[in-house]
């Protein structure tokens, strides 16, 4: 049936041997995963089991082949790979046509051998490496490159190996659904993953601008070397989720949709016509700190005001007036003077301010009771008062 392609053309086959000179990794997980009644025992589409061989176990096997076989699949796989010594570098393109909502999805690298002359033909697609990891997209219209390093054997003949993508849900439901497979010989040529060559040099400019919507973050990067793939376009990611896909001309793109006192980690991928590349370099910006105006008020002079409450556990609030736009710093310290976090650096316009300050420094850590001071500075002004936060 294994090597029937032509009566069963989607089937993949996967053995896992429990014992003998050849024992598949993560058989034990494996097989208390889908509670085996006995042995041997085929398990369908990760969903209907056949139990026992014999002679009519083929009739068994055809038919829950074509119960399976017209199943329509959420999802679609492109493999691509490329072998560096002993190392088997796997990338798996995965597209989501429609929504995933079952829980704990993985996806699956699996090596197989054909052990034909060294145990019985029983064992032609042998499952000899195992490795799974999160899948993470669950949404309709998502897509996302993963990526697996797998040893190889020097022993093992590489026509003899087939590597397999799977995603399948792993929860702690005892179905244990087979969402789409791929499988590729390693004699089979595909593009290498180098020659599909990565966006270069991406950069970022966060325009902070004195008006709460004119902030933006424009991005730009240069073109990957690639041979022998067409460039298709750029997907941007945005916190690893895609933001948007530009056409293979376009080198940059503006990102207006962002909120104030947020990171954001930008990577662009290049879209071929067999699959995509590995993600660029990383940008990260924070964007400029959320203040509340009232514009009502047209302050005479720029000033500093005391906060309120104070004390206080664990917020307080800090207000500052600006008689004219500029740029601004509002940084607390503590009492030996070391800055411990900044509140506002960026331009506002004119008229009151208001933030609030939680009682926690840079790195998001809570700090000790005590005296703490914060510190207006602007283009004409400086001023420093005092706060005693007491828990």
């Amino acid at each position: 049936m294994a090597d029937n392609q032509t009566s069963y053309p989607y089937l993949i086959p996967l053995i896992w041997q429990g014992d003998g000179p050849n024992p598949s990794p993560n058989y034990s997980s494996r097989r208390q995963a889908y509670s085996v009644p006995g042995l041997p025992t085929a398990r369908w589409n990760g969903v209907e089991s056949v139990v026992g061989g014999g002679s009519g176990v083929l009739n068994n096997y055809t038919a829950q082949y074509n119960n399976f076989v017209n199943v329509s699949s959420p999802l679609e796989i492109y493999l691509n790979f490329e072998i560096e010594g002993n190392q088997l570098h796997v990338a798996a393109l995965v597209y989501n046509f429609d929504a995933i909502t079952t829980p704990s999805n993985r996806i699956l690298f699996i090596l197989t051998n054909n052990f034909t002359g060294v145990q019985n033909p029983d064992y032609v697609h042998s499952v000899v490496r195992y490795h799974e990891q999160t899948f993470d997209i669950r949404e309709a219209g998502d897509i996302q490159t993963y990526f697996q390093t797998i040893e190889l054997n020097n022993a093992w003949s590489l026509e003899n190996l087939r590597i397999v993508t799977i995603v399948q849900a792993l929860g702690i439901n005892p179905i244990k659904t087979i969402y789409n497979a791929s499988m590729e010989l390693l004699t089979t040529v595909t593009p290498p993953i180098s020659v599909l060559g990565s966006p270069q040099n991406l950069e970022g400019i966060y325009h902070d601008q004195s008006e709460e919507t004119d902030h933006f973050v424009e991005l730009s990067w240069d073109v990957p070397v690639h041979d022998n793939a067409f460039l298709s376009g750029y997907r941007v990611f945005r916190n690893n989720e895609i933001l948007a896909n530009t056409q293979n001309s376009v080198l940059t793109y503006i990102d207006r949709n962002i909120e104030l006192d947020t990171t954001y980690s930008y990577h662009i991928v290049a879209y071929y016509d067999v699959g995509f590349s590995r993600p660029s370099n990383e940008y990260v910006v924070t964007t400029g700190i959320v203040t509340e105006v009232d514009t009502t008020i047209i302050p005479l002079e720029t000033k500093l005001g005391m906060n309120f409450p104070n004390p206080f556990n664990p917020t307080t609030t800090i207000y500052f007036d600006l008689h004219k736009p500029s740029s601004v710093l509002l940084d607390v310290f503590n009492i030996r003077g070391q800055m411990i976090k900044t509140l506002v650096d960026t331009n506002l316009q004119i008229g009151r301010h208001t933030i609030q300050w939680d009682g926690h420094d840079e790195a998001g850590v809570s700090v000790s009771s005590g005296v703490y001071f914060y510190r207006l500075q602007t283009e004409e002004f400086v001023d420093i008062k005092r706060m005693v936060l007491m828990k």
